[in-house]
């Protein structure tokens, strides 16, 4: 009994069951490790970005060191920064005029922080989607797996228990498989979520601590 007398009986759903959850389990750690891999290398270059940043003379240097790293931090730096620029060089459209440099700062930051954060929050709805759906697959190819194996018990006329418990327990496992489907992928959900909240919250800081440092400069007119 075991997955590869399943893939041997013949039993196009409960086998067609195992692939779909075969593959949805790949997807999810695929996902999880590419996901650890970008936030690592977001904390990484936001670190080596904030020690560059507060070591500039200026925010003009500093702008300067944000273009040659590739992380969420300089880039928000660097959209913020050059918001100055793109209010006071009559780029803007008439609506937007409107609004004094404070607003349209604000404005630029929270747009700027939910562009940067867009890649990170990508795929999360798939994790979320594989831990929902996965052991409702998986109790479904255990129902069809059972319903076969009564069919064909009751075609062979009075058999044993060892006999019985062979096909139903081979359609349980479907169920398990299902689960273990389920779990990582619930786990991978909430660890990413968390992280994402971080980095959301990290972000959000550094946009306040350089508003005041414009400030400070006397960069708002």
């Amino acid at each position: 009994m075991g997955i590869a007398n399943i893939f041997q009986s013949g039993d196009v759903i409960l086998t067609a069951t195992l692939l779909i959850l075969l593959i949805m389990s790949i997807i999810s750690w695929s996902i999880a490790v590419l996901k650890f891999l970008k936030f690592s290398s977001a904390n990484k270059g936001n670190k080596q970005f904030l020690n560059m940043f507060w070591e500039s003379n200026d925010l003009s240097s500093a702008v300067n060191k944000a273009r040659k790293l590739d992380a969420p931090m300089p880039d928000l730096a660097v959209s913020v920064l050059s918001a100055k620029e793109e209010y006071y060089d009559n780029n803007l459209i008439q609506l937007q005029k409107q609004v004094n440099f404070d607003e349209f700062l604000s404005r630029k930051i929270r747009k700027s922080i939910v562009k940067e954060m867009q890649p990170y929050n990508s795929w999360l709805t798939v994790l979320a989607s594989i831990g929902s759906m996965a052991p409702f697959i998986g109790l479904f190819g255990t129902v069809i797996g059972i319903y076969h194996a009564l069919i064909n018990i009751s075609a062979a006329g009075q058999v044993s228990i060892a006999e019985v418990a062979g096909p139903i327990g081979e359609a349980l496992i479907a169920t398990a498989f299902g689960l273990f489907v389920a779990v990582p992928a619930v786990m991978f959900y909430n660890i990413f979520i968390r992280k994402s909240k971080n980095l959301t919250l990290d972000l959000g800081q550094f946009a306040d601590d350089l508003r005041t440092q414009i400030e400070s400069e006397g960069e708002v007119k």
